[in-house]
């Protein structure tokens, strides 16, 4: 379905957006910026991350589903998609800055 025919709306929890937020101008907030960009647009942008694998953790309980996306080659990002009718809610869960925070929290 074309993204003009749906409603994207893109959310972050409260540590993502202190975290972007403290981002200096440059590279890393670009970055980030275009991983928001992309999920306003496609929301299935990410890779599903299969129930057995969610970490124990409240930030992940009362969901659905939970999608990784790359940034880059070292951030990544867990997000969540809710569906009303023809609106799309992302809300972006956490973002890990590099590899070794993401493996802490997944355990791989």
């Amino acid at each position: 379905m074309p993204s003009n025919c749906r409603k994207i709306e893109v959310k972050l929890d409260q540590e993502c957006l202190d975290w972007v937020n403290g981002l200096p101008p440059g590279e890393t907030r670009k970055k980030v910026e275009g991983m928001l960009d992309t999920l306003k647009d496609r929301v299935d942008a990410g890779d599903y991350i299969p129930r057995r694998l969610w970490p124990r953790d409240p930030a992940y309980q009362d969901i659905r589903n939970l999608f990784r996306y790359e940034i880059d080659r070292v951030m990544r990002a867990c997000y969540t998609i809710k569906r009303e009718g023809d609106k799309f809610t992302v809300r972006v869960i956490e973002i890990f800055p590099n590899h070794k925070s993401y493996e802490r929290r997944f355990h791989y």
